[in-house]
């Protein structure tokens, strides 16, 4: 035996699905946990990449002042 705490409305779902369903609070509880796990191990993984764009340096920025700024913040760390 385990216990769980419910949301409200999930354990009232889950007593209405019982009596729809014909069957116990127990039974419909362990259908629907074995259903998420197997949905959670069959769910695709999808491999997806990203390519960057160089954009340059926004107008009014010195690069100059951009790299010292960056290695004084590398000197810090």
């Amino acid at each position: 035996r385990t216990t769980i705490t419910l949301d409200d409305q999930l354990e009232q779902d889950i007593k209405e699905l019982a009596v729809r369903e014909k069957t116990t609070f127990k039974a419909i509880t362990n259908e629907l946990l074995r259903r998420g796990f197997e949905a959670r191990e069959s769910s695709p993984v999808y491999n997806f990449s990203v390519e960057a764009e160089d954009c340059g340096v926004k107008e009014g920025i010195d690069e100059e002042k951009l790299n010292q700024a960056y290695d004084e913040l590398e000197a810090e760390g």
